[in-house]
């Protein structure tokens, strides 16, 4: 009653309060949409001398306002009163996904504040608005764009939307391609109008990532709604070496049992080997007994350097890996020769240099734990072993936080050109394995093998280090130094 009466009888729209900055329009509309109690809004914009159109207080757009606000009934009464385009596109400030602060976004449609807010309350007005066009709906993308930023609930809402095609190319792909996570693709999953198939072409088929990160249940999900397991990345990778590259055993599985992709294609980004190989040196026991199996599989054919899975096993002294293998009548067993190995290496068709993984050769075979093959790239005359720049600690260093087999650290420091002392950023050899023995005492002897070389230093940062820790490790750690460099305590914290 109070404000029918000031409407009535007060209300000077252009009027602007000394103390206020802006008129009464802009001030009265602030006020309505901030409480947002039901109707009131409607009430004021019911007085044709107010204009929502002129409201620019602190430079805000009414629009804008009503989206920031909390209460999505303001949001209806002001499309309501029809003199707002819902398609009028506003300037904002939305959180990034990658470094957490605001930034500016030009452009941006109310319904795309929504989805990045995650309102599903305002996208359920908005998107009943007769003025949201199919048109609009497929040229802004909306599904994809939720896929990415917002929560399941608005997934859901779009994609029972009838202007909403989830097998559309956006900038990024389909909508399976944009999806975050799990939980969003089993969604898109279960809607009878998602095609698995469908592929933008901008970058590798959703299924390959899919069977290499996500859970086993997404990938049987796709499955059984008819995608084509067998389809091949410009590399001739197929999704079952995606998902041994992801160690996801349990697809693995799932894919084989399928029984559609042929078990012996070469992976050629890695060496050629097939999954066979992949999983002797992951020593994943499952797949490979029921690779065993398989009538389909070769358990004889070679990797890039002539290996059979069983040389890989006996290389790696897995004696319960080597047993499985040996349980195959068809598995031969003759031995080859490391110069065999050596020269495939040493040849100049293998590059040194090359990238797998994004991980550089040696990088990636430390990772995976081939120390026979890195052992042949550690002696070839091209490798540096000292090379490291921002993205790639030196590999003694590398090596070393990885927790390696201490072999393969006595033979790079048995190398001539080693630099024991290398410094990358803040770390040294000798300061990287005393912040990993304080994890993990097996690297005791990692540290004695650093202790031993004729060149080791220690430096003011490990004694630093030292001081650091509990006084348990302190003392075990400078015991062996003292003892190993046969100095006193006085003179190593001098």
């Amino acid at each position: 009653e109070k404000l029918a009466k000031f409407l009535n009888t007060e209300l000077e729209p252009a009027k602007k309060y000394d103390c206020e900055d802006g008129t009464q329009e802009e001030i009265l509309l602030d006020a309505v949409i901030k409480v947002g109690n039901p109707g009131t809004l409607a009430m004021v914009l019911s007085d044709k001398r107010i204009d929502p159109r002129r409201y620019n207080r602190f430079g805000d757009n009414i629009l804008l306002k009503v989206c920031e606000r909390e209460h999505p009934i303001a949001l209806k009464e002001l499309l309501d009163d029809g003199r707002i385009d819902p398609l009028e596109e506003l300037e904002v400030h939305l959180l990034s996904v990658t470094d957490d602060q605001m930034i500016p976004q030009r452009g941006v449609l109310p319904m795309e504040i929504a989805i990045e807010t995650d309102d599903l309350a305002k996208l359920k007005i908005l998107l009943a608005d007769s003025r949201i066009t199919q048109q609009v709906v497929e040229d802004r993308h909306l599904l994809h764009q939720a896929c990415e930023f917002a929560s399941e609930e608005i997934v859901k809402l779009l994609l029972n939307d009838v202007r909403v095609d989830p097998n559309a190319i956006g900038p990024c792909g389909t909508a399976i391609e944009t999806a975050v996570d799990d939980e969003i693709l089993m969604i898109l999953l279960a809607s009878p109008k998602v095609d698995v198939n469908v592929h933008s072409g901008n970058r590798n088929h959703s299924f390959f990532s899919i069977c290499e990160h996500s859970a086993p249940t997404v990938v049987q999900q796709f499955l059984k709604r008819g995608v084509k397991s067998t389809i091949v990345d410009k590399n001739g990778r197929t999704a079952l070496h995606y998902a041994c590259s992801g160690n996801n055993t349990e697809t693995m599985l799932s894919l084989l049992s399928e029984g559609k992709i042929d078990p012996n294609l070469p992976d050629p980004v890695h060496f050629n080997r097939t999954i066979l190989h992949m999983s002797v040196l992951r020593k994943a026991g499952d797949v490979i007994e029921s690779l065993l199996r398989d009538s389909r599989v070769d358990v004889n054919a070679k990797d890039q350097f002539g290996r059979t899975a069983l040389h890989i096993a006996r290389w790696k002294q897995s004696k319960e890996i080597e047993e499985i293998l040996l349980r195959s009548p068809a598995i031969e067993t003759s031995s080859i020769p490391s110069k065999e190995i050596a020269a495939v290496v040493h040849s100049s068709a293998f590059d040194i240099k090359a990238s797998i993984e994004n991980e550089l050769v040696a990088y990636y075979l430390l990772r995976e734990g081939d120390y026979e093959i890195l052992q042949h790239v550690i002696e070839d005359p091209r490798f540096d072993i000292n090379f490291h720049d921002i993205d790639n600690p030196p590999l003694l260093i590398t090596a070393i936080e990885a927790q390696a087999d201490a072999e393969i650290v006595r033979f790079m420091l048995a190398q001539k050109s080693i630099d024991v002392n290398i410094r990358h950023e803040t770390e040294t050899p000798l300061k990287s394995v005393c912040i990993q023995i304080e994890m993990n005492r097996e690297c005791e002897e990692t540290l004695l093998l650093l202790l031993d070389h004729k060149d080791i230093v220690i430096d003011d940062e490990v004694k630093q280090e030292l001081s650091q820790m509990s006084i348990e490790d302190a003392v075990k750690i400078s015991f062996l130094i003292c003892t190993r460099l046969v100095i006193s305590p006085q003179d190593l914290f001098r």
